[in-house]
């Protein structure tokens, strides 16, 4: 992990920071009707992880980013959805 952004404002709800982050995990997709493992990726990956505070002392993850993600490959309807 690493801290790559931080806004320090006068008005604390206002503040936030950027961690990027780089890690690996055992990814499984497995349909649990069949009981057969779909796809398994074991690679690292990148990430940017975004959090604002929340009152005085308290941090929200506001959004995480792909370091690969490409902003004009967004679907609208698919960001409403989740």
């Amino acid at each position: 992990m690493k801290l790559i952004d931080i806004t320090d404002s006068d008005d604390n709800s206002q503040d936030g920071f950027v961690m990027y982050i780089e890690a690996s995990a055992n990814d499984e997709l497995v349909d649990t009707k069949e009981g057969k493992l779909i796809f398994t990726d074991n690679n690292n990956f990148r990430e940017y992880w975004r959090f604002v505070r929340s009152g005085e002392s308290n941090w929200l993850l506001d959004g995480i980013g792909q370091a690969t993600e490409n902003p004009n490959m967004n679907d609208i309807e698919m960001l409403k959805f989740a």
